[in-house]
């Protein structure tokens, strides 16, 4: 059976890494498929890293060790000393390992980009993550309405079939004017079953990098002389 001592040990070691894979997920996304034993290992990885980071720094400026992780110099604390023995280095611990969680995804972010892939678990994350952001949308639905406006919230750690979505400032689309209309809502709640589908709107000061620009054609059709 565990003891006292040993339950703090498992708490104090691992809460540091809980805090940085929260980090993480909020940087990355949530991968629902995920196996367990991933997410276990990572925790520890993110705890035993922020703990190294810590010790690399409180060494040579003679910082209190993190002795906390040692159940049986643990019990040897004298009460009086907590603050400098237990605290000091569990917070050094905690920055650390925040640090680690939000350096990480940094990292996976500048390789996806260098083998051409993905940081994030799934196509939706990046889509919203990357090309949402600061951008109108149009949403239109499965009855036909269109909608555009800005993404005020869209979870991404919900299923496909429960990505509801806060559409700030809507409006909707005109047939007789051909353009979108303004609404009289501040924001409009769109369940994730009557999604269709989402675009961005192409925006010419942040989009530099489009090679084809809006009403120019893709293709060159045969005979036509580029």
């Amino acid at each position: 059976m565990p003891t006292l001592s040993s339950i703090f040990v498992i708490i104090f070691a691992l809460v540091p890494g809980i805090v940085a894979d929260y980090i993480f997920h909020l940087r990355i996304g949530v991968d629902p498929t995920e196996k367990e034993w991933r997410s276990v290992l990572r925790i520890i990885s993110f705890s035993v890293g922020g703990l190294v980071l810590y010790w690399l720094i409180a060494t040579p400026l003679c910082l209190p060790q993190p002795t906390y992780i040692f159940p049986e110099l643990l019990k040897k604390v004298d009460p009086s000393t907590v603050d400098s023995v237990l605290f000091l280095p569990f917070l050094g611990h905690l920055i650390g390992a925040t640090i680690i969680g939000l350096i990480i995804p940094s990292c996976l972010g500048y390789l996806a980009e260098w083998f051409g892939n993905s940081p994030h678990p799934f196509a939706w994350d990046t889509f919203l993550r990357r090309h949402i952001p600061n951008h109108w949308v149009i949403v239109t639905l499965r009855s036909g309405e269109a909608y555009a406006g800005i993404v005020r919230l869209a979870d991404t750690a919900a299923p496909s079939n429960k990505r509801d979505m806060i559409l700030g400032e809507p409006a909707i689309y005109d047939e007789n004017t051909g353009n979108y209309v303004s609404l009289a809502y501040q924001d409009l709640f769109i369940t994730a079953s009557s999604i269709y589908s989402i675009a961005v709107v192409y925006d010419p000061d942040l989009d530099t990098e489009r090679r084809v620009l809006p009403g120019e054609p893709l293709f060159v059709q045969q005979g036509e002389v580029s």
